[in-house]
């Protein structure tokens, strides 16, 4: 593989920048990006090499260009088990989250300085949203059922209990819609 940041020129078409990945990290696979309030973008990534390998499955570009990867202890690397499936900003535009469906795990950071906020559990969970009445709040969807509403610096996770939440399978991505 050959996954590549490109900024884009949008009236142009121009690539005014163009960031890639250490050439030992080919089998990165750069597939959902998120940004911040301050033009920060989270990238979100698949690692296609042996499932016993652990490497960073995200990252942070920079208005200034840096890319930094993110760092998170072991075991909640492990437990995305090198796949993450979908990300969100959440209403502030300062964490965000990503997800690993084959993990049945959530991981979330800081957009500041791409800090390790924690992670949550919830079997098959791929569709994370933001919640627009809290900033770092988010909702999360999961493949077998239950929608969960995660505040990640407090670490409180609170199961919904509506018909919709509890009887409805999730696959891919949501979006919360705020009643006019």
């Amino acid at each position: 593989m050959d996954s590549s940041l490109s900024v884009i020129d949008v009236a142009s078409g121009q690539i005014v920048r163009q960031h890639r990945l250490d050439p030992a990290l080919f089998q990165l696979s750069i597939r959902h990006l998120v940004v911040g309030r301050d033009g920060t973008v989270a990238f979100i990534m698949q690692y296609e090499g042996a499932s016993d390998e652990l490497v960073p499955l995200g990252g942070l570009l920079r208005p200034s260009g840096e890319v930094t990867l993110l760092d998170m202890p072991r075991d909640g690397l492990a437990d995305l088990r090198n796949y993450c499936g979908s990300g969100a900003v959440d209403a502030a535009g300062e964490t965000f989250g990503m997800t690993s469906p084959r993990g049945g795990h959530a991981a979330f950071f800081r957009f500041a300085d791409g800090r390790f906020l924690g992670s949550v559990g919830l079997s098959d969970v791929c569709p994370i949203a933001a919640d627009p009445a809290g900033a770092g709040r988010f909702y999360l969807g999961g493949g077998h059922g239950g929608i969960e509403r995660v505040t990640p610096e407090s670490g409180s996770v609170e199961a919904l209990a509506s018909d919709l939440a509890r009887k409805s399978l999730w696959d891919n991505h949501m979006a919360v819609a705020i009643p006019a």
